[in-house]
C-alpha cells in the first residue's frame, strides 16, 4: 500500500496541469496585450482537452485495496471541507497595503484590459510635474506602469474572474490550496506506505493558522505549493520514466514555481538533483533510452518555463528586478554553486575509479556525520541561536515593527530582523513536538541515504525541505510581523517538516511490539502532531482582511463613471488606493499631497486642464482632516464606508491569539471611509 488511489493521483495532476497550462497561456496573451475574454476561454477550454490528452496515460485503473480508496476518499472530504472553511467570509483584499492587494490589481487589470501592461496616462492631467503616478506595488517606467511579482498568479485569477466573476476571483486560492493539499496526501500515502497516517500532515497544514491564513486570501504561495507538491508526486511516481508527456509536464509544474516566486529557483535546484540521481542510477529501468529521453524533456521544458519567469520579471516588472537585484545576484550564485556540486559529484561518482565503491564501504560512517549535522543544525538554529542576540536588517528597518514592539514590551529597534526566531516561528504553530519529530526524521534521512537510501518520494521530500528550509530559516527576508512572516514558510517548509514528522511516527511505531501497541502509538503521534495546530489556530481560525471592501470599491467606480479622472490624496491612499482604482474603475489615476489640494488654485488648474480632455477631476480620500479642506469648495461629495471584521492582531514574539478590536488599525483602518469629492 505504497501509493494513493489511481484516481485521486491523475485527478490532482490533471486539476494542477490544467490550472498551469491556462496561466501560461493567459500570461503569454497578457504579455501581447490580448488577454481579452474571448481569447482567454478559448484558450481555456483548449487548455482542457490538452490536458486530457496529455495525461490519459494515468488514468489507468489499477488494483489497490479498499483501504487506500477510502483512505484517499477522506483525503478529498479533507481538502473540501478546507476549501469550503477558507472560501466562507475570504479576504476581499483590494487595497494595496500588502501583496494579495497587488496580486489581486494585476489580475482585474488583466481580465479588464487584458495586458499587462498598464499605461499612466499623464497627458489626461495635463502638466504632470507635480503629480505621482507610481504607488505601492506599481513602477512608473515612463509611458506605462509595471506590476510588481511574477504573475502566472495573476493570470489564473484573470481567467478565473473572466469565467466566473467574483464568487471566484476571492476564493479562488481556497481552491488552489486544496488542490495542493490532495497533492501532499498522496505525496505522503508514498513516504511512508500507509494511506491513513498519510492523512495526519494534511489535517495538521489545513488546521495551522498560516494555511488558513493565506487560503484565505489572495497570495502566490497556494500556487507554488500546488506546483511543486504536485511536481513531486509525478517525479515520485514516474521517476520520468514512461511518458514524454508526463516528463514534459513534471518539468513544466517544477519550473513553473519560478513563475510564481522568484524563490521558485530552489525547487529547479531539487529537480536538478533528482535528474542527476536518476542519472547515475544502477536501476536499468533508469537508463533506458526513454528514460534519458524524459529526463532531457523535464529539463528542457522546466528551462522553458524559468525563461518565460525571466521575460517576464526583466521586461514585464523591471523595477521589481530592480528591487530584487541583490537577492537575484545571491540566488544565482548559490545556485551555481549547487550545480557545480551537483557535477562534480556526479563525474566522481561515475567517472572516478573506486569513489562509489569507497563510499559504499564507509556508507555508515558518512551517514553517521550527516545525521551528525542535521541534529547540530537543527538544535543551533532551535535553542543556542535566539540566545545568540538579535539578527538585523541594515538595508532595511520596519516602522510598522517600532509599533509592535512598544505594544508587546519588546526593545524598540525597527532594523531588527528577528530572524534567529524562525524555528521557533514554526513550534508556535505546529508544537515543539512535531519540530522535534521532523528533525529526528531528516537526520534519519541524511543518514540512510549513505546505508540504505530511502524511496523517491522520502528523497524528494527530504530534498524539497531543506533546500529553502536552510535559506528561510536562516534569513526569512520578510517584515517580521505574524503571521504575516509565515508565509515564507507555506510551499514547502511547513507542509515537508509536517510529512518528515508523519515519517518519524511511521518509522517508531515499527518498533512496537503488537498490532495494538503500534496502533494506539500511531495515534498518539497522530494527535500530537494535529492538536497544536488546531490549538494555535482555534483563535483565529475566522480569520481574514478586507472582508467586503470590494464593495465600497465597486459602488465608487459605479459614482466615477467613463469620463472621472482621479487625484488620490493621503498618506495611506497614495499607497494603497490609486492601482486599485485604475484596475476596478478604468479612470486614469494620480496622487497629489494634501498640500496641492489644500491650495484652490492648483485645484482650479487641475480642474480645467482636465476639462479639456472631456474628464471631471474627482479627489479621493480617506484622510477626514484632508476631505475637510475641499469639501466646500466640492460641485459634489459622496461618503461610502466599510467595517472590516476578525482581523488577525499582528505579533511579533508570539502568535497571534485574537482578533483586534474595532478600535485597533494596523496599516487599514478597522472602519474604511471613502470621500469622493467632484470639482
Amino acid at each position: 500500500m505504497d501509493a494513493p488511489a489511481w484516481w485521486l493521483e491523475s485527478a490532482v495532476v490533471a486539476a494542477v496541469t490544467w490550472m498551469l497550462i491556462v496561466g501560461l497561456g493567459v500570461l503569454v496573451l497578457a504579455m501581447a496585450g490580448w488577454a481579452h475574454p474571448i481569447p482567454v476561454l478559448v484558450w481555456t477550454a483548449i487548455s482542457a482537452v490538452a490536458t486530457a490528452a496529455m495525461t490519459h496515460s494515468l488514468w489507468r485503473r489499477e488494483s489497490s485495496s479498499r483501504l487506500v480508496h477510502w483512505s484517499s476518499v477522506a483525503a478529498v472530504a479533507v481538502a473540501l471541507l478546507s476549501v469550503l472553511w477558507s472560501s466562507y467570509a475570504p479576504s476581499n483584499h483590494v487595497l494595496i497595503d500588502r501583496d494579495p492587494g497587488s496580486y489581486a490589481a494585476t489580475a482585474k487589470w488583466i481580465s479588464n484590459h487584458g495586458s499587462l501592461r498598464a499605461p499612466a496616462e499623464k497627458e489626461v492631467f495635463g502638466s504632470t510635474d507635480d503629480l505621482t503616478f507610481s504607488s505601492a506595488a506599481v513602477y512608473d517606467v515612463g509611458t506605462n506602469l509595471e506590476f510588481q511579482f511574477l504573475d502566472l498568479p495573476a493570470s489564473v485569477l484573470a481567467a478565473t474572474d473572466l469565467a466566473v466573476g467574483s464568487i471566484g476571483f476571492f476564493r479562488l486560492s481556497a481552491l488552489v490550496a486544496g488542490l495542493g493539499l490532495l497533492a501532499l496526501y498522496c505525496v505522503t500515502t508514498r513516504v511512508t506506505r500507509r494511506p491513513v497516517l498519510a492523512l495526519v500532515p494534511v489535517v495538521a497544514f489545513a488546521a495551522c493558522a498560516p494555511f488558513v491564513s493565506v487560503a484565505r486570501d489572495i497570495y502566490s504561495e497556494p500556487y507554488a505549493f500546488a506546483l511543486l507538491w504536485t511536481g513531486l508526486l509525478l517525479l515520485s511516481k514516474t521517476r520520468l520514466r514512461g511518458s514524454t508527456w508526463l516528463a514534459a509536464i513534471t518539468g513544466g509544474l517544477m519550473g513553473a514555481t519560478l513563475l510564481v516566486r522568484v524563490d521558485g529557483l530552489l525547487n529547479l535546484l531539487v529537480l536538478a538533483a533528482a535528474i542527476a540521481i536518476m542519472s547515475s542510477s544502477t536501476d536499468h529501468l533508469d537508463q533506458t533510452p526513454e528514460a534519458k529521453r524524459n529526463r532531457i524533456v523535464c529539463g528542457l521544458t522546466a528551462l522553458a518555463v524559468a525563461a518565460l519567469a525571466a521575460i517576464d520579471l526583466l521586461i514585464y516588472s523591471s523595477g521589481y528586478a530592480t528591487h530584487l537585484e541583490q537577492s537575484l545576484i545571491q540566488l544565482t550564485i548559490a545556485a551555481g554553486l549547487a550545480i557545480s556540486l551537483l557535477v562534480a559529484s556526479d563525474v566522481a561518482w561515475n567517472r572516478l575509479n573506486g569513489f562509489d565503491t569507497a563510499v559504499r564501504n564507509h556508507g555508515k560512517a558518512l551517514g553517521t556525520i550527516g545525521a551528525s549535522l542535521v541534529i547540530v543544525i537543527s538544535i543551533y538554529g532551535w535553542i543556542v541561536r535566539p540566545k545568540m542576540g538579535a539578527d538585523h536588517n541594515a538595508d532595511l528597518g520596519w516602522g510598522i515593527i517600532g509599533q509592535l514592539q512598544v505594544a508587546e514590551g519588546d526593545k524598540v529597534d525597527t532594523f531588527r530582523s528577528y530572524a534567529e526566531h524562525s524555528l521557533q516561528w514554526i513550534q508556535w504553530y505546529v508544537g515543539p513536538f512535531t519540530v522535534a519529530l521532523a528533525i529526528a526524521a531528516t537526520a534519519l534521512v541524511a543518514y540512510r541515504i549513505f546505508v540504505k537510501p530511502p524511496n523517491s518520494a522520502t528523497l524528494l521530500v527530504w530534498g524539497a525541505t531543506i533546500v529553502p528550509g536552510l535559506v528561510y530559516l536562516w534569513k526569512p527576508s520578510i517584515t517580521p510581523d505574524h503571521i504575516w512572516a509565515m508565509r515564507r514558510f507555506f510551499p514547502a517548509v511547513l507542509p515537508g517538516l509536517l510529512v518528515l514528522a508523519t515519517l518519524a511516527v511511521a518509522v517508531l511505531s515499527n518498533r512496537a511490539s503488537s498490532s495494538t501497541a503500534r496502533s494506539a502509538f500511531i495515534s498518539a503521534g497522530a494527535a500530537l502532531l494535529i492538536v497544536p495546530a488546531v490549538w494555535a489556530s482555534a483563535p483565529i481560525a475566522l480569520q481574514r482582511q478586507q472582508h467586503g471592501f470590494d464593495q465600497i470599491i465597486e459602488e465608487t467606480c459605479q459614482l466615477l463613471g467613463t469620463d472621472s479622472a482621479v487625484i488620490v490624496v493621503g498618506e495611506f491612499d497614495v499607497a494603497a488606493l490609486p492601482q486599485t482604482l485604475r484596475s476596478w474603475c478604468g479612470v486614469p489615476v494620480a496622487s497629489a499631497t494634501p498640500e496641492q489640494i489644500a491650495d484652490p488654485a492648483w485645484v482650479s488648474d487641475a480642474s480645467q486642464a482636465l476639462r479639456t480632455t472631456g474628464r471631471s477631476l474627482v479627489v479621493i480620500t480617506s484622510d477626514e482632516s484632508v476631505a475637510e479642506t475641499i469639501a466646500g469648495d466640492a460641485k459634489r461629495n459622496q461618503t461610502s464606508s466599510i467595517l472590516a471584521t476578525n482581523r488577525p492582531e499582528h505579533t511579533i514574539t508570539r502568535a497571534p491569539s485574537r482578533y483586534l478590536d474595532s478600535d485597533e488599525n494596523f496599516w487599514v483602518p478597522a472602519e474604511y471611509k471613502l470621500f469622493l469629492f467632484e470639482t
